[in-house]
């Protein structure tokens, strides 16, 4: 819940830092964790805050590939980026 919740903060800033939102992801992969739906929502939602459909994409791909189901949430984000 943690790392999902820093993510989200950086999703929430007025210009998120997908830099700083791409560390939070990838310490959590590397302490072991793995990333949920809220997690990936909250990243693909800052990605689409700042207009980076490219990363959105590729983080819908790498949810897909870890066998979770993109929800509303998730679709709302990605037609906003």
């Amino acid at each position: 819940v943690t790392f999902s919740s820093l993510i989200d903060a950086c999703a929430k800033a007025a210009r998120p830092d997908l830099k700083q939102v791409s560390k939070i992801f990838e310490l959590m992969k590397a302490r072991g964790l793995k990333p949920d739906l809220k997690t990936f929502n909250c990243a693909i939602n800052a990605c689409a805050k700042r207009g980076d459909v490219g990363a959105a994409e590729i983080l819908l791909q790498q949810l897909e590939q870890m066998r979770l189901e993109p929800d509303v949430v998730t679709f709302s984000s990605l037609i906003d980026a």
